[in-house]
């Protein structure tokens, strides 16, 4: 994709939002209700070529332990016209390197 590729795409989530990290499904009991006025999208990705190891994950279907290098990331940060409640995670989650 080029720096200027554009994508539009219309996101239904479930409420209340539930924070995710990349290698770990959300866990609501360790989860802190916070109300949100901007909302920003991050996606990881690996290309099949680089990737050294594939795992789907053994609880979640569809959700793969990927092992891969060079890795890509798509962000997206949108205000919000209301504020919506977010479960934060509460365990020692790097925010910075997600």
């Amino acid at each position: 994709m080029s720096p200027t590729y554009r994508l539009e795409r219309i996101q239904r989530l479930p409420l209340p939002l539930d924070e995710w990290h990349p290698t770990e499904p959300p866990d609501p009991a360790r989860a802190h209700p916070t109300q949100v006025h901007t909302l920003t999208m991050r996606v990881v990705y690996a290309e099949e070529r680089y990737a050294s190891l594939v795992r789907e994950h053994p609880t979640f279907r569809g959700l793969y332990n990927v092992t891969a290098h060079p890795l890509g990331a798509l962000q997206a940060t949108v205000a919000l016209d209301a504020p919506l409640v977010l479960r934060r995670r509460t365990d020692p989650m790097d925010r910075a390197t997600v």
